[in-house]
């Protein structure tokens, strides 16, 4: 039970020592932003070549994975 609540307080130490203030991990918020959004646009790609979709499918399936983007990119409130 105490491996389930504590699995990620290793990586959060980790994390304080690697990235001590807010600057710093703005930076790694940034850079991670922008790799996750070059997966979003490549899977968007892919999505606007399917065959099998149909054009509102299509836009619907965009836009879900615009909120992907958004929901790995928001982090907890301290």
């Amino acid at each position: 039970m105490a491996n389930d609540l504590m699995q990620f307080a290793n990586g959060r130490v980790f994390i304080d020592y690697l990235y001590p203030d807010e600057k710093s991990r703005q930076m790694i918020r940034d850079t991670a932003g922008g790799v996750i959004q070059n997966v979003i646009h490549s899977f968007q790609g892919m999505i606007d070549q399917l065959d099998w979709m149909t054009p509102d499918i299509k836009k619907k399936a965009n836009e879900k994975t615009n909120g992907i983007g958004l929901l790995m990119l928001t982090s907890p409130s301290k």
